[in-house]
């Protein structure tokens, strides 16, 4: 472990909490907190990288994408448990913002980077990465369906949804559909999970050297996420203060989700450069499913038990870049050579998305 990293952890993490606690200062705050999650990034992703040289590409993709988003997930569980009904689309921004960094960024730059380096890489795992690949465009499309309901059956009138011009007394309401869909994505993304590793399982064959390294690489994720979640509550105090200088729109789309996604982003590039392609594509796509369909359906789930409405409405602007994500996500990765010309077609597309969203 590289001491000097570790000590510049604790001193910007300190600093964080210093400006955010004692010296209130939101923007010099704000700074700290996103360069201590790069710094945690780094951490994050040179664990999951031990781990994955003992367990396997696919595997250890798995595992850097699930301790990649614990930013997004600690972020949204405590606005959800504070009660701060106000960073709802916040968090949306956030979630679809790393779905398309993830894919259009993070994979685009993979295939890009790793075929200079490398020439054109062959996938070992077409059938799970193809797999994936069809349940995340399904899910985009199952998650636009509460926004084409509330944008057909319903008009806006002031802030209320109404059924009909002429009939004022009922609201427009999606929460039913949204636990149904909520209900679908959970589901889908165990049995996901159960499929992968039930394919992967007699693939590695652990020493009791290795059982114990893996042991505490845990450990160490543990404790990084637990600081993450002490940053994740520092951001959720700051992120109004910074919204007068910054757009929400750009602050959670843009830069938290790439922010957040940096984990992912590290171990996924420097995979792809050192040949491996899968775990590159692995730790991509599943960052994106959990984004797309765990946590959403969680914060359903828990909304729904604190009686907090989180709904999977979304505006057009989160839409549309979402299907365009996951659609690119499906074409590109159905056959096993991956090209390099097309990983830099997705960036120009991720860069498109973004020069769009930031004049919006």
């Amino acid at each position: 472990m590289n001491i000097v990293e570790n000590i510049s952890i604790i001193v910007f993490v300190t600093l964080s909490g210093i400006f955010n606690y004692w010296i209130i200062n939101n923007n010099i705050g704000i700074t700290f907190s996103l360069i201590s999650v790069l710094l945690l990034a780094k951490f994050v992703g040179n664990q999951t990288e031990e781990i994955s040289e003992v367990v396997g590409e696919i595997l250890g993709g798995i595992t850097n994408a699930t301790f990649g988003n614990v930013f997004e997930l600690l972020f949204s569980l405590i606005a959800l448990f504070k009660n701060r009904e106000k960073y709802d689309e916040i968090l949306l921004n956030l979630l679809i913002g790393g779905v398309v960094s993830n894919i259009l960024l993070v994979l685009g730059s993979s295939i890009y980077l790793g075929g200079l380096y490398n020439d054109n890489q062959i996938m070992k795992n077409i059938e799970i990465h193809s797999t994936n690949a069809r349940i995340l465009l399904v899910s985009s499309i199952l998650i636009t369906i509460p926004s084409l309901y509330k944008e057909i059956k319903c008009y806006k009138k002031d802030i209320v949804y109404i059924i009909s011009p002429i009939d004022n007394e009922f609201e427009c309401n999606t929460r039913n559909i949204d636990i149904i869909i909520a209900i679908t994505l959970f589901s889908t993304f165990v049995g996901l999970n159960v499929y992968q590793l039930k394919n992967k399982k007699n693939e590695y064959n652990l020493g009791e050297e290795q059982e114990k390294s893996i042991k505490m690489n845990i450990l160490f994720l543990l404790i990084g996420c637990g600081i993450v979640g002490f940053i994740s509550d520092n951001l959720i105090n700051d992120i109004e203060n910074i919204k007068s200088n910054i757009s929400s729109l750009i602050f959670s789309f843009v830069i938290s989700g790439f922010i957040g996604s940096f984990p992912e982003h590290y171990t996924a590039i420097t995979a792809s450069i050192q040949n491996k392609i899968d775990e590159s594509i692995s730790i991509s796509l599943t960052s994106s499913i959990q984004l797309l369909m765990f946590i959403p359906s969680i914060l359903v789930f828990l909304g729904f038990i604190r009686n907090r409405e989180f709904t999977l409405v979304m505006p057009w602007y989160l839409l549309i870049p979402m299907n365009i994500t996951t659609l690119c996500s499906y074409l590109f990765l159905h056959k096993k050579k991956m090209i390099w010309i097309e990983g830099l077609f997705m960036m120009f597309v991720y860069l498109t998305i973004i020069v769009t969203i930031c004049n919006w």
